[in-house]
C-alpha cells in the first residue's frame, strides 16, 4: 500500500546534488530550468505544478530524468612494490594427506601453479601429526611489480578512474580527469584527482497540495485587498487635493493697523 501511495504521490523532480544541467528528459510536468543552468541540491528542474496566467490549474506527478555535470575529488595511494592477486574463477576440491611439513594431494593430476586454499580436517590422529584434509582450492594469478614514481602515478590514476567508473550507472560517464597534487613518499605515492562526471542527478520532492492551494488562496486574497487599499488611497488623495484647492480660492482679509 505504501509503495502504491508513493507511485501516485504528486512530485517535483529536483536536483540530487549541485551540478550544471546537461540534459533534461521530461515525460510529464513543466521544465523550469535550462541547459547549462547551475543547480543546487533540491532545486526544482521539472515542476509538477501547472500554472496558467499565474493561476494554479493542476498538480501532477512530474516524471523524467535530469543529467548534469558533477565533480568529485579522490585520493589514491599506490606503492612502488605492488602485489595483486587475481582469481581466475577456477575452483576444485582436493583431498590431501599432511604429516608435519609434508603434503601430498590425492588424485590431483593437474595442480594449480598458484592457489588460495581453504582447509577442512576430516581425520586427525590424536598423538601423531597426521591429518587427512579436504581443501577447496581456487586458482589465482599473483602479480608482483616494482614501479618508478612516474609509473606509480600512472597506475594510481588508472585505479582512481576504475573506482569512479564502477560506481557509474547506464548513460553515466567520466568527462574529464585532472591530477591535482602528488605526494611522493618513501614506499608509495599519494595522488589527488579531480573528476568531472556526467551523471543522473534526478531526485524527487513530494508536493503538499493542501499547503500549495492554501498559499494560492492567500495570494489571491492579498491581490484583492491591495487594489481596495490602493483605491482608498486615491480617494483620500482626491479629497485632500479638493480641500487644498478650496482653501486657496478663499479671499484673503487684511486688517489695517
Amino acid at each position: 500500500i505504501n509503495q502504491k501511495k508513493k507511485e501516485t504521490e504528486k512530485v517535483n523532480i529536483v536536483a540530487k546534488k549541485p551540478a550544471i544541467i546537461k540534459r533534461i528528459e521530461a515525460d510529464q510536468g513543466v521544465i523550469v530550468k535550462e541547459h547549462n543552468n547551475y543547480v543546487n541540491q533540491g532545486d526544482v528542474v521539472i515542476s509538477g505544478e501547472i500554472y496558467l496566467n499565474e493561476a494554479l490549474k493542476n498538480v501532477v506527478r512530474a516524471s523524467g530524468k535530469v543529467y548534469g555535470e558533477v565533480w568529485y575529488k579522490s585520493q589514491i595511494e599506490f606503492p612502488y612494490l605492488y602485489k595483486e592477486t587475481h582469481y581466475t574463477g577456477k575452483k576444485k576440491q582436493v583431498y590431501s594427506i599432511k604429516l608435519l611439513n609434508w603434503h601430498f594431494d590425492l588424485f590431483n593430476f593437474r595442480p594449480y601453479k598458484q592457489s588460495k586454499k581453504k582447509e577442512q580436517v576430516l581425520v586427525k590422529h590424536p598423538f601423531l601429526p597426521f591429518r587427512l584434509v579436504k581443501e577447496t582450492q581456487q586458482e589465482v594469478v599473483i602479480k608482483d611489480e616494482i614501479y618508478t614514481v612516474d609509473q606509480a602515478i600512472n597506475e594510481a590514476r588508472k585505479l582512481g578512474i576504475k573506482k569512479i567508473s564502477e560506481q557509474l550507472q547506464e548513460k553515466e560517464r567520466i568527462i574529464d580527469t585532472k591530477d591535482l597534487k602528488v605526494h611522493v613518499k618513501e614506499s608509495k605515492i599519494r595522488l589527488e584527482l579531480f573528476f568531472t562526471v556526467y551523471e543522473d542527478i534526478t531526485d524527487y520532492q513530494v508536493i503538499d497540495e493542501a499547503k500549495l492551494r492554501q498559499e494560492m488562496e492567500e495570494k489571491k486574497q492579498l491581490e484583492v485587498s491591495v487594489p481596495n487599499f490602493h483605491s482608498f488611497c486615491v480617494f483620500l488623495a482626491l479629497i485632500l487635493l479638493c480641500f487644498s484647492t478650496f482653501s486657496h480660492s478663499l479671499p484673503l482679509k487684511y486688517t489695517a493697523s
